[in-house]
């Protein structure tokens, strides 16, 4: 079997674009999205929509640096899970400076963390909203507080986190692999390991003996090629096995199971795919 340099692995360059796009974007974005936050929790009077609010300004960051990583192509899966969490701990920060602006009635503007935290502790004693006939004062109101943060910063890193496996990248070209040939209702594979070690060994053939199957609702193998759109050169084959589930309101779901993802292939072994399919 070949070894893994024969998938496509992300060379884990970040480089100049990719700094200054994640850096002015994660700025920019994280004080505009806490601003509307920090207001938005102190005129929503529904706590449950609070909830769903603080849980949109961590998805949000985390989509932003998603965002931010593509566009500033940024090769680094790593540095973009550690940029959504850095990013949802300052969309945390501009977030208690916006509330706080907004509840003083634009009075006071705290900059500085430890303006901050003294002007949560003056407010903890006292608390600030009641539910269910229940003020949440002291260590309640912190704890309160540290979940707020703890979602915010969490729901960033998760989506970062989970969205942050990119497409290939083509380095000569210094270009993502934006290119897609899809091959679908191919009959489904009865040995999965052995079509995968076949691959890697370069039988591109092999799935051009497949039979196509009528319905995409049985059981069935897609093929999904990645490749550049400037030079042709930079292919990538993933196979995914597909199968058809009901959720509980009888609705098809679609579940794929890679059999291996991201081969590196040549350019005539996508032509050999390309011109059966």
């Amino acid at each position: 079997m070949q070894s893994e340099n024969n998938y496509y692995k992300e060379s884990g360059v970040i480089g100049l674009r990719g700094w200054a796009t994640m850096i002015t974007a994660g700025a920019l974005g994280t004080i505009v999205l806490g601003g509307i936050y920090g207001y938005a929790i102190l005129y929503v009077p529904s706590v449950y929509l609070r909830i769903i609010i603080t849980a949109f300004l961590g998805g949000l960051t985390g989509a932003l640096v998603v965002f931010s990583g593509e566009f500033g192509n940024i090769r680094n899966k790593w540095a973009c899970r550690v940029y959504g969490l850095v990013f949802g701990l300052f969309a945390v920060y501009f977030g208690w400076i916006s509330w706080i602006f907004a509840y003083s009635n634009q009075e006071t503007l705290a900059l500085m963390p430890a303006e901050i935290l003294d002007i949560l502790q003056y407010l903890s004693k006292q608390g600030i909203w009641s539910l269910h006939g229940m003020t949440p004062r002291g260590i309640e109101l912190y704890i309160v507080w540290g979940i707020e943060a703890a979602m915010i910063a969490g729901l960033s890193l998760f989506v970062a986190w989970a969205f942050s496996e990119s497409d290939p990248f083509c380095e000569p070209c210094n270009a993502w692999a934006t290119g897609i040939h899809v091959v679908t209702s191919q009959e489904p594979i009865n040995d999965p390991i052995e079509l995968k070690k076949r691959l890697e060994q370069g039988n591109i053939a092999i799935l051009n003996s497949l039979n196509r199957i009528d319905s995409e609702s049985e059981p069935h193998t897609s093929i999904v090629i990645r490749h550049c759109n400037t030079c042709n050169e930079s292919n990538y084959l993933t196979v995914n096995a597909v199968t058809t589930n009901l959720d509980k309101d009888g609705k098809e779901i679609k579940v794929s199971k890679p059999i291996l993802k991201n081969l590196r292939i040549t350019t005539e072994q996508f032509k050999i795919i390309k011109d059966h399919s």
